[in-house]
């Protein structure tokens, strides 16, 4: 099976018959929708596919003829490597001096016949014996579009005769190199692509040197291929030494990058003999002048930075080596405090001002006329009475207009991702937005956001340059989608804007809140991928296995960091011998007045949040008993519990379920909202319970046994009321309690029964963690989520 780069980067397959009297092909993607394709006799046609997920994938075509008969299906498996990581990103952490900016890592993974750590020309390098099976070092997917515009670089030495072909730097395609930048069959320096997407060795265009290579000295090659000006060009040691004219717009080459070899109809070959260093890709064409200056040892200070930079520099002995793109710094300007410690998702984030504040780089991350995805954490208090202003989170601009602006509406009360259509004073400007809903509701299935309510919000802008389209992720979910007629792609010049939009001389739409965690890919990124990067990490902030208690007043460990005993109090007792686990006891309540708690857990209800427990209640119950809770000063924020439903006419058993409830504020007679689940117990007694609530999607899901509630509750098979959604609880302050919960009346609802193997999380667990979690053998470890 074929693997090819990567999640959110477009590919094309060719569909084609023998047969003359096809008239249409049908095709689908992993048993996904059928699709049609018309065709005249046969005639091939070519389909698009953007991955939206790594792994194995398939594509399951047949031909039709007029009389409707269809062949039988042709399936092709291939596999799609993961996505291109970021090409900048910042985390907002600093508290003084530019915002250092961090693209992924690149790594180049070496044969047995690459060495690192010869002699460089600057510094260290790598050193390669010339056989192209072993002698290599490789990344595992592609890193340009050589379709587009690009340019490569690296200083080589070759070692002994120039007589043969070599290759110090290529890129893959699907059987043959896309690229190679190297020595010809004929000794001479040479810079060649694929021009033919059927990938024929002899339609490859050449530019060489008229000078044979020069042989054990250091030498800087560059290779240049401009699809505007449709040419190509050799650079050695920074003066122009071939150029030649390209034949239309090349083939992509989805294959990793090679150093010290090409491949060649599937094959490796033309392996380097001698050493490479200072290997460097850029993702535009690179001016005369600026190649003359890398060959001098300086990179560009303008344009869009290296997409990769391999210095070479590994010691003897290692077996990979580091590249990464150049990403600058964000500068601080105006009413801007960086760094501030505590404030953001994950550490410190930055607070502007609304009026002055915004931090840029010096560069275009990213060239806006390709397709790009940026990205953000906010918090942003309500806008001010009449504020119909746009204020923009981050933006990156052309003289004019802003290529993308990925900003808030406080006219609308949305969130915003826009792009102007030209950069032309005045030019029309098209945003994705999500459409009118009233808070704490639904649009086609996805919460509606209405934006700056003073709580982190993951935001996620889309240009897609093959559709045309923007589209506009919050918190994971799919808001909007334009249609891509009106979306020409251009070149944005100016920086990365976080905080602002800068153009026509002046910066406006400012942006009054907090910024955590921006970054930019220059790709698309999929929709299982926007739900990641919406995803906070969670992190155990309690666990208390209550096998044993001690103490004066007794209390349970904590093994988590804030080492928080439940405290026990009233009646309750350890049972050593009630556990449900591998374990040595349980917490035993007796229905009056026993309970635990744990006043220092670190635990925020109006953030995501998992909780989670096995509970055992007496069979001897006619009344509301509270397994865990979460309380302020009057109520609980969030209790989880057995709800009486009444008693069986027939037998006089009492009948219940399990239910979660959370109040939208602490006070008497707050609104509230309740889920339940009706499962049966799952282990003799016991049943575990886990409570989810993710704060992004204001989402809240009980699972007992592992599982929601899938009970049919009518004609259609739903889950019945395990999950509700537009859920916002209160901050509890009041500690966790087991075994009872807060209300009006003061402390009720007390268990009658036993609780054990309890965990708090701040964060959201998924399906599989919640498995473990539930699973009543404790076969799998799990202390390590500690």
């Amino acid at each position: 099976m074929t693997w090819t780069d990567g999640v959110g980067r477009h590919g094309a397959f060719v569909l084609d018959s023998e047969a003359a009297d096809v008239v249409r092909y049908q095709w689908s993607y992993d048993s996904g929708a059928q699709h049609e394709t018309a065709t005249v006799a046969g005639a091939p046609r070519t389909v698009d596919f953007l991955p939206e997920t790594s792994g194995p994938h398939y594509l399951s075509v047949r031909a039709v003829d007029a009389s409707g008969t269809a062949s039988p299906s042709t399936t092709h498996h291939f596999g799609v490597l993961e996505g291109q990581g970021r090409r900048g990103g910042w985390s907002m952490d600093a508290a003084a001096g530019p915002a250092a900016g961090v693209g992924a890592d690149a790594v180049a993974t070496l044969g047995p016949g690459a060495t690192a750590g010869a002699a460089g020309h600057v510094g260290a390098a790598l050193s390669f014996a010339g056989g192209a099976a072993s002698g290599y070092a490789a990344t595992a997917g592609a890193l340009l579009d050589t379709s587009r515009s690009f340019t490569v670089s690296a200083w080589v030495r070759p070692a002994g005769s120039s007589a043969a072909e070599r290759v110090a730097v290529s890129q893959n395609g699907r059987t043959s190199s896309a690229f190679t930048l190297g020595i010809g069959a004929d000794g001479h320096w040479r810079f060649d692509v694929q021009a033919d997407a059927a990938e024929q060795d002899s339609t490859r265009v050449v530019a060489a040197s008229d000078l044979p290579a020069a042989t054990d000295r250091w030498t800087h090659l560059s290779g240049t291929y401009d699809r505007q000006a449709g040419t190509l060009r050799l650079d050695v040691d920074g003066v122009a030494a071939g150029t030649t004219s390209v034949p239309g717009p090349l083939p992509d080459g989805h294959g990793g990058v090679q150093l010290g070899r090409a491949v060649y109809g599937g094959q490796p070959s033309a392996g380097w003999d001698g050493s490479v260093d200072e290997a460097v890709l850029w993702d535009r064409a690179l001016s005369p002048g600026e190649i003359a200056g890398v060959a001098a040892g300086d990179l560009p200070a303008t344009g869009t930075p290296a997409k990769a930079v391999w210095h070479l520099d590994e010691a003897a002995g290692t077996d990979t080596v580091a590249g990464a793109p150049e990403a600058d710094g964000l500068t601080a300007a105006g009413g801007v405090q960086p760094g501030v410690p505590g404030l953001g998702v994950s550490g410190a984030a930055a607070r502007f001002d609304g009026a002055t504040g915004r931090a840029q780089t010096s560069r275009p991350p990213v060239d806006t006329a390709a397709s790009f995805s940026v990205s953000a954490w906010v918090k942003a208090p309500a806008p001010a009475p009449g504020d119909t202003g746009l204020h923009t989170v981050a933006s990156q601009s052309g003289e004019h207009g802003d290529a993308f602006a990925l900003s808030y509406s406080a006219s609308t009360r949305r969130w915003v991702f826009g792009h102007s259509s030209a950069d032309t004073p005045g030019a029309a400007v098209v945003q994705a937005a999500q459409g009118d809903c009233t808070p704490d509701s639904t649009l086609d299935g996805v919460p509606c956001f209405t934006g700056a309510d003073d709580t982190w919000t993951h935001l996620l802008g889309v240009r897609d340059a093959v559709t045309g389209k923007l589209r506009l992720f919050v918190n994971g979910y799919p808001v909007a989608e334009t249609d891509g007629d009106a979306l020409p792609g251009w070149t944005a010049a100016g920086p990365l804007v976080v905080g602002a939009t800068g153009h026509d001389g002046a910066y406006g739409d400012f942006f009054d809140g907090d910024i955590d965690d921006v970054q930019v890919y220059d790709r698309v990124v999929t929709g299982p991928e926007a739900v990641k990067l919406a995803a906070l990490p969670s992190h155990a902030i309690g666990r208390w296995r209550l096998d044993t208690a001690a103490g004066s007043p007794a209390g349970s460990p904590d093994e988590a960091p804030a080492h928080s005993p439940a405290v026990l109090g009233g009646a309750a007792v350890v049972n050593p011998d009630g556990n449900v686990l591998n374990e040595s006891g349980a917490l035993h309540l007796d229905g009056t007045d026993g309970f635990a708690r744990s006043t220092g857990t670190p635990l925020h209800t109006d953030g995501s949040f998992t909780v989670a427990a096995w509970a055992n209640v007496s069979p001897d119950t006619d009344h509301d008993m509270t397994v865990l809770s979460a309380v302020g000063a009057t109520t609980g924020a969030v209790t989880l519990r057995w709800h009486h439903l009444g008693d069986d006419p027939d037998t006089g058993q009492h009948l219940g379920e399990w239910q979660a409830v959370v109040a939208a504020s602490d006070a008497p007679g707050a609104a509230t909202t309740v889920v339940s689940h009706g499962a049966n117990p799952v282990w003799d007694n016991w049943s575990h319970l886990v409570l989810v609530y993710d704060a992004s999607a204001r989402r809240l899901s009980l699972y007992v046994g592992g599982y929601l509630d899938a009970r049919c509750a009518d004609e259609a098979c739903l889950r019945k009321k395990s999950q509700a959604q537009s859920v916002r609880p209160f901050d509890a302050t009041g500690g966790l309690q087991f075994g009872r919960t807060k209300t009006a009346d003061g402390w009720g609802e007390h268990l009658a029964g036993d609780i054990d193997d309890v965990w708090v999380f701040q964060g959201v667990l998924g399906d599989s963690q919640i498995n473990v979690l539930s699973s009543p053998f404790g076969t799998e470890d799990i202390t390590n989520w500690l």
